[in-house]
């Protein structure tokens, strides 16, 4: 895998507001993963004020059709957490309350 830079590195020289390129990143305050084009995300890293509170994660890059996305050596993609609920219906995924709205669920819409 790339870094930021080499991956970046691809659309120098190019008008950045014209290609179809995507950074996605994670707020270092909060956590939470968003996405931004790619002008908008040269436009921070310039900026002294801004450009230490937003990590890169990937590129994709929507220009060629089909989204490539390449991702830095620095973060390795995370399963999401499989989370089973002891009121959800097997048959159907219905989400009871407690055992007995799961038990009329299942009387009712399953037998």
């Amino acid at each position: 895998m790339a870094t930021e830079k080499e991956i970046l590195a691809k659309y120098e020289g190019q008008n950045p507001k014209k290609l179809k390129v995507f950074v996605y990143y994670t707020e270092k305050a909060t956590g939470i993963e968003n996405e931004m084009n790619l002008w908008e995300w040269l436009r921070i890293k310039r900026d002294r004020n801004r450009r230490d509170r937003f990590e890169f994660d990937r590129v994709v890059d929507l220009s060629e059709g089909v989204p490539t996305i390449e991702t830095s050596d620095d973060k390795k993609p995370e399963e999401p957490e499989i989370v089973e609920d002891k009121f959800q219906c097997p048959l159907c995924g219905f989400v009871a309350l407690n055992e007995g709205d799961l038990k009329l669920h299942k009387e009712a819409k399953h037998s």
